[in-house]
């Protein structure tokens, strides 16, 4: 189910971040692509939340426990915040001492908890600031808080906002689908910490949780002294061959039929091979060792 709902999404987001990377589109298109592109993770996001809480109430609650970076999740979250509390004149503080401090946990879990915390910090705020502080609160345990000046909440209503489908305010006009504290909650909760609300109305509100995140098993991988955000162009006399195979026709594009896609290339001369399953992943991917190759098929 989960796949289904999402494979449509794929083509819409893949090609409008395609358009969106075409020089020679025009200001008045290009602003309708970035609004398709913008529509589209919004949706995206908002059936994230629907699967995640639709799996949860199926019990289905497990921990994908894995060696990372705590201090460069904050600097992700802190980066992520940053242009959505200038947009709305909001300070950001991010507050912690955590630089090359590897731990072992869920890191997308502790991710989404704190990308929704945060998020609802920013939507319900007008004025003021939003902040996150991350402290070392004893061996390996570590105390998360986020906090807004907002309009807080009452206090008949701070056990019923972590429920499913409730939504603080009356403001209809700020989005979302009243999910994302309940899934942080059972999140928290799962990961053996419990969130906690302190909210006065007019005085803004904190939210809080300790986690137990223990030490990195393995020796901390080596960082790149260099930062890569895009490969430009291949070296003289190089050639990549890519092969898609999917079957879902839309996702299927190529230089051949999508002049689009060819001009985002940029600099890349890629010979295509598509296929649509049913064993064509095998038939084709035969002597395309170390070239690029994306499977999204049955069979």
């Amino acid at each position: 189910m989960s796949k289904e709902i999402r494979t449509p999404l794929n083509a819409i987001l893949g090609y409008a971040q395609i358009l969106r990377a075409d020089r020679s589109l025009g200001e008045a298109h290009r602003h309708a692509v970035e609004t398709v592109e913008r529509s589209g993770n919004h949706l995206l996001a908002l059936i994230n939340d629907i699967l995640d809480i639709s799996k949860i109430e199926a019990g289905f609650k497990e921990l994908a426990l894995e060696d990372f970076n705590l201090g460069d999740l904050v600097g992700d979250l802190s980066r992520m915040f940053e242009l959505r509390c200038r947009q709305k004149n909001l300070r950001l503080e991010v507050r912690a001492e955590l630089a090359d401090r590897f731990v072992h946990g869920d890191q997308n879990k502790l991710r989404q908890i704190l990308t929704n915390l945060m998020g609802n910090a920013v939507k319900f705020t007008d004025e003021g600031s939003v902040s996150l502080l991350v402290q070392i609160a004893e061996d390996d345990r570590f105390r998360f808080v986020v906090t807004d000046t907002g309009p807080g909440i009452a206090s008949n209503r701070q056990q019923e906002i972590f429920e499913p489908f409730q939504k603080e305010g009356t403001n209809t006009s700020i989005g979302g689908t009243g999910l994302g504290l309940a899934i942080a909650r059972e999140h928290v909760g799962l990961m053996g910490g419990e969130l906690l609300l302190e909210s006065i109305p007019g005085s803004g509100s904190v939210f809080s949780f300790e986690l137990s995140l223990p030490d990195a098993h393995g020796a901390p991988p080596v960082a790149s002294e260099q930062n890569f955000t895009s490969v430009t162009r291949l070296l003289p006399g190089q050639q990549v061959r890519v092969l898609v195979v999917d079957d879902v026709d839309e996702n299927r594009g190529g230089p051949r039929t999508d002049p689009a896609v060819c001009r985002s290339c940029r600099g890349f001369q890629p010979g295509w091979r598509r296929g649509s399953g049913d064993g064509t992943a095998g038939r084709l991917g035969s002597g395309l060792r170390r070239h690029p190759y994306a499977r999204d098929a049955r069979g």
